[in-house]
């Protein structure tokens, strides 16, 4: 990486606003002040109410519906909760080996191939929280965040 990179970057975090160029449409997607993160709290209640009163599920009637379907169990937490312990012990073994760099790639592939089979478990859960009053809420929230800190480049 050079330095003009990294000066790009720097002064990306410096001004709290992002320049995106999506073909020939330039975006400014500014770091949103107080009012309009509290705002946008006031955005996920109204959307949580509105989901809730409509009759979209709740986290719960998704995790009986996961667990009728078999698509998850609690056993899924418990064994993604065992390789996130792994995980964080394989990250205390690639610190202590910073300086062996065979003994360290060894480990940053399993320290991979751990993250990667984590996420399998994990994803299970979360695989119908679109669906639920949060997921409804959070998007709703997002989006009014989004379009409310997003501005063209004239």
């Amino acid at each position: 990486m050079d330095d003009i990179y990294y000066e790009k970057i720097l002064n990306r975090i410096i001004q709290g606003r992002l320049r995106l160029k999506l073909g020939d449409l330039v975006l400014f997607i500014d770091e949103p002040n107080q009012d309009l993160i509290e705002r946008s709290f006031d955005i996920y209640d109204e959307y949580y109410k509105r989901a809730y009163f409509s009759g979209i599920y709740v986290k719960q009637e998704v995790l009986e519906i996961l667990l009728e379907n078999d698509l998850w169990s609690p056993h899924d937490d418990k064994k993604g909760d065992e390789i996130e312990k792994h995980i964080e012990e394989l990250k205390v073994q690639a610190f202590l080996n910073f300086y062996s760099r065979k003994k360290l790639m060894g480990i940053k592939q399993q320290l991979r191939y751990a993250e990667k089979e984590m996420a399998k478990y994990k994803v299970k859960k979360m695989q119908l929280d679109h669906v639920t009053c949060v997921g409804t809420a959070t998007f709703a929230q997002k989006s009014w965040l989004l379009s409310n800190t997003t501005a063209f480049e004239d």
